[in-house]
């Protein structure tokens, strides 16, 4: 089927594109909440070197640099 743009077919006719229940809606949680550790489980401590470039880039994002620096996933 081909759609042109200003149609009337929307995506509420895809199967695949339905909008969410308020169920599935309420399963969501703020992306910060998964990184961090649920109260009370244990943590590590860990030491990682960066090259100095990398952390010039980041401290030029402002004052909380750091913290926004543990929330980058890095490659295994």
């Amino acid at each position: 089927m081909q759609r042109k743009h200003g149609s009337s077919l929307s995506a509420a006719s895809d199967p695949d594109a339905q909008p969410l229940t308020a169920e599935e809606l309420a399963q969501f949680r703020p992306w910060r909440a998964r990184l961090l550790a649920p109260p009370g489980s244990p943590t590590v401590t860990l030491t990682m070197e960066f090259d100095a470039a990398t952390i010039d880039a980041f401290k030029r994002q402002g004052e909380d640099w750091a913290i926004r620096r543990g929330y980058v996933p890095f490659p295994h």
